[in-house]
């Protein structure tokens, strides 16, 4: 009889001891699992974060660009001539602006060059040289589609602005004058190219509209200004 209840009670020790252990491995288990989940989560996290670009300071905010530009002027004559696209003139831009966050910029644009309006059933050209002063604001639009990343290397931009121009040393003006001014309303694209950190290179095509009577003609009904496109580097800082 009494062999019979140690064996009984070895049985239950027996017992006890491997549900124990079987209970502490499965414990052991669950934590690990807790464990890798949670480096997985953080994981997953600092690369969302990389991707969606919550880090600004990764920007570079403050930028500084030069340019060479093409202009045509553009009048009441422009879908009547095709002598219009036959008179290119010559400029250059400078431009210094910074990004606020990933998407909203602004800069000031300084351009300088010469223009070449031409008028319908005329042979006068007009040859004069301008100065143009511009405050945009810039919209990324690769930024939007996905969100900003800094390792990207083509960015497109848009951007819309107001200032003023001034034309003198002007020759054959219909209006018999050697200069005038206009208030400016511009837009365009910019398109950039990421060669390093700090330095790109840009595209950009833009129109400015200016005053009716800007070029020595006014016109009825009619817009003025000058389509160009322009090329050019950018420096971040």
């Amino acid at each position: 009889m009494e062999k019979c209840i140690l064996m009984l009670v070895l049985n239950l020790l027996f017992l006890f001891s491997v549900s124990a252990k079987k209970q502490e491995t499965t414990t052991n288990e669950q934590t690990e699992k807790k464990l890798e989940q949670k480096d997985a989560d953080q994981n997953s996290a600092q690369e969302n974060q990389k991707i969606s670009g919550n880090d600004d300071a990764k920007r570079k905010n403050f930028f500084l660009g030069v340019g060479v530009k093409g202009n045509i002027f553009m009048n009441g004559n422009t879908l009547h001539d095709s002598r219009v696209l036959g008179h290119p003139a010559l400029g250059g831009n400078v431009f210094a602006g910074k990004w606020f966050n990933n998407y909203f910029g602004t800069r000031v644009v300084l351009e300088y060059g010469k223009l070449k309006p031409t008028f319908q059933k005329s042979t006068l050209i007009v040859v004069e040289n301008y100065a143009l002063s511009r405050l945009d604001l810039m919209l990324d639009l690769t930024s939007c589609f996905p969100t900003y990343t800094p390792n990207r290397i083509y960015y497109l931009m848009t951007y819309i602005g107001a200032g003023g121009a001034y034309a003198f040393n002007a020759k054959n003006r219909p209006d018999g004058t050697d200069h005038s001014s206009s208030i400016v309303f511009g837009g365009g694209f910019c398109n950039s190219f990421k060669l390093s950190d700090n330095l790109s290179v840009y595209l950009n095509t833009g129109l400015d509209l200016v005053d009716t009577g800007f070029e020595g003609y006014k016109e009825k009904k009619s817009f003025k200004g000058f389509a160009s496109l322009s090329i050019g580097v950018i420096y971040n800082f």
